[in-house]
């Protein structure tokens, strides 16, 4: 399992490991794991959204600059439209309009910003995003989300039942029945729960 700063990217899928880089959101003790571009970054490598050769690439790059403040700006701003829209399509409601301007927006951009190349060695043709600069992750990032939300109707995404957990996962259990990001965590938290109540 992949890790960044000891927490574990439990979503199946990068852009809802993205989404889980806040805990206990919406509450006063809420934590989020991404406070500068440079764990922004950081967390992109963990999450194999960017080549190591790249993380040292943009942080020297982007060191001390205003890029770098506004490409943090622009991934927050995605993560939480995003995670609002995710959890809309999860919970059957209606999307909300101006995260799904804020999503469009920036997946517009990343389309825009990738080049098509073709891969000899596996006969393929693949959108690249080369990273040369700070926007150039948030674009990464953005392209992710594009691919969860063009195969989000095959796929069983759900919002963890644990106390005070809201994280986002794939479910890939038979029958689609799991409940927790973490059943060594969450669900033990609630086995715990449920045998000291009785």
């Amino acid at each position: 399992m992949k890790v960044f700063d000891g927490l574990q990217l439990v979503g199946g899928h990068a852009a809802l490991d993205f989404l889980n880089t806040v805990e206990y959101r919406g509450r006063p003790q809420s934590g989020d794991r991404l406070a500068s571009f440079e764990a922004l970054a950081r967390w992109s490598a963990a999450a194999g959204l960017i080549s190591e050769n790249d993380l040292t690439a943009v942080l020297a790059s982007s060191a001390r600059s205003p890029r770098a403040a506004r490409a943090l700006h622009s991934a927050i701003e995605l993560r939480e439209a995003l995670y609002a829209v995710v959890v809309a399509r999860i919970r059957g409601t209606p999307l909300p309009p101006d995260a799904s301007r804020i999503v469009e927006r920036q997946l517009r951009n990343a389309r825009a910003t990738a080049d098509l190349h073709y891969e000899a060695s596996g006969s393929c043709f693949a959108w690249q995003i080369p990273i040369q600069r700070a926007g150039d992750v948030v674009i990464r990032l953005a392209a992710s989300a594009d691919t969860l939300l063009l195969s989000i109707h095959s796929v069983a995404v759900q919002q963890c039942q644990g106390p005070q957990c809201d994280w986002l996962f794939v479910d890939r259990s038979h029958g689609h029945r799991r409940l927790w990001c973490q059943p060594t965590k969450c669900g033990n938290i609630v086995r715990v729960r449920r045998s000291r109540a009785r």
